[in-house]
Formats: structure tokens, C-alpha cells, sequence
């Protein structure tokens, strides 16, 4: 597999970053910021998992705050980036896995998608299905791209083939073999007591990591944000399973980007 060469990127603060791709850094990092809403609190010496760490901008401003951050990040051209952002920024506070967290110990296929690293996933028929509508929605808002005007204004068969190309090309994938393990299997392994935050963005497979939380384990984690694709009431589901486990103050807000997409931000905490 030939090795991916990654790239350097600024932050608004100055700050630069590893990334595989330079356009995804800015609704990446977007991301990460909106995680800090609805209290989400973060204090000197706390434990965060950040699973589904991506090149690690939440992990690097939990790092920032003080916390111990266990980064899991199972796609590899993704994870080099996360290992050398750890390395150069993250204090000596993040320790990096190359691994997925979900309901069993097993190796798992993941669909990486070579030109829109962040979307890969190990369910990418929902990443699929709604790749024409997302590409569609963006050429023809004028504010996200306003050279485009001739697609605004092309017949229906011309913007249909090109849509169709277009797709082709963003959503070029390989597949990949990653391993994955339950969260508890990671606080035994790792002898985390307590979890005081517990961050979740995997494209889908969000019901597979809380799976993966033995019933003793639950009382050890304290706050929890996760981006939630609502397929078949997942959202619904998720916030009735964090209420039982005793998460009982629950906010959920639509993603910002998600346009026409049933993309939520969750939190909880006890």
C-alpha cells in the first residue's frame, strides 16, 4: 500500500497541524470546537477518550486543558497524522491507538475514502447513499461555491453527468483491515478508573461503541458528546440507553453542516 504523505496546515490560532487532506482541516476543526457546548467540562488531570480522533484537534485543546487523552483513530493514513500532531503538540498528554472501539474484539473492514478521509467508515452504505445529494447541495449554494454558477444554471442531464463524475472521483475508496475493541476491554487494559469524558465521532457505528461498555463500567463515565447519524431512531435509542445507564441531562443539537441530513451533537453527563 503506498504510504500517504501528509501535509501542514494552520490553525486559526497559529497553530500547525498534520492533516491528509488541507480542505477537511477547517469543518474538522469547526467540529471540535462545537464539542465544547452544553458544559462540557474539561479540568486538569481528567481522562478523555477520544474515539474516532481523526488527526486530533479535540484531543489536542483536551491535552491543552490539562486531561490525560487516550486517542483512537483506526484508519492509517489518519492515525499518522493524529500520532505526529500528539508528538509535536499534545504536551506529552495524548497517547495514541491505531485501533476502533465497538462491541467485540474482532478485525473489522472499513471503507477509507482517499479524498474525503474523515467520512470512512466501517458502514459506508449510508456515506454512499447520500453522496450525490451532499455533492448536489454544495454546488448549488452560491455562499459554498460561488464560481459555480454554471452548474446553477446547467440543463438537468448536464449537471446529472457530472454529479455522476464527480461522485466517482470524491468517493474513490479502498478498503482496509483495522482491529477493533470494546471500550471496557481498553479501560481494563489502559487501568482507567474513571472517564470523564468520553467523546465519540464514528460515522455511524456510535450504538457499536456504547456496546462495547460493560454494565460495571458505566458508572465510571461522567460526561459524554458524540455526533449521532440518525439511522432507524439511533438517536432516540442512544439517548434512552444513556438514561438508563444514569446520563440523565441530555442535550441534542442538529450538526451545523449537516444540511438536509439527520446529523445530531449529543451530550450527557450525570
Amino acid at each position: 500500500m503506498k504510504k500517504t504523505r501528509l501535509k501542514r496546515v494552520a490553525l486559526p490560532d497559529g497553530r500547525r497541524v498534520w492533516c491528509v487532506h488541507r480542505d477537511e482541516v477547517r469543518g474538522v476543526h469547526a467540529q471540535a470546537q462545537g464539542y465544547f457546548a452544553h458544559g462540557l467540562e474539561i479540568r486538569p488531570d481528567d481522562v478523555v477518550f477520544d474515539v474516532g480522533a481523526n488527526i486530533g484537534l479535540f484531543a489536542l485543546e483536551a491535552a491543552q486543558m490539562g486531561a490525560k487523552v487516550h486517542a483512537f483513530e483506526p484508519m492509517p493514513a489518519t492515525f499518522a497524522a493524529l500520532r505526529a500532531n500528539a508528538k509535536a503538540l499534545g504536551k506529552g498528554k495524548i497517547e495514541v491507538h491505531p485501533l476502533a472501539l465497538g462491541e467485540r474484539s474482532e478485525t473489522a473492514t472499513f471503507t477509507y475514502f482517499r479524498f474525503l478521509s474523515a467520512l470512512s467508515t466501517r458502514f459506508p452504505a449510508e456515506t454512499r447513499r447520500n453522496a450525490r445529494v451532499a455533492v448536489e447541495s454544495v454546488f448549488d449554494n452560491p455562499q459554498l461555491t460561488p464560481r459555480c454558477g454554471w452548474f446553477r444554471r446547467a440543463p438537468r442531464s448536464l449537471r446529472a453527468v457530472f454529479l455522476a463524475v464527480l461522485c466517482r472521483i470524491l468517493f474513490a475508496s479502498r478498503t482496509v483491515t483495522c482491529p477493533v475493541e470494546p471500550l471496557s476491554a481498553q479501560l481494563r487494559k489502559l487501568a482507567v478508573s474513571r472517564l470523564d469524558v468520553l467523546k465519540i465521532d464514528v460515522e455511524g457505528a456510535e450504538m457499536d461503541v456504547l456496546a462495547g461498555i460493560d454494565r460495571a463500567d458505566w458508572p465510571k463515565i461522567t460526561q459524554i458528546v458524540a455526533e449521532v447519524h440518525d439511522e432507524n431512531g439511533r438517536l432516540d435509542a442512544m439517548r434512552k440507553l444513556l438514561q438508563h445507564h444514569g446520563l440523565s441531562q441530555i442535550w441534542t443539537e442538529r450538526e451545523p453542516e449537516a444540511g438536509q441530513f439527520e446529523v445530531y451533537l449529543l451530550w450527557a453527563r450525570r
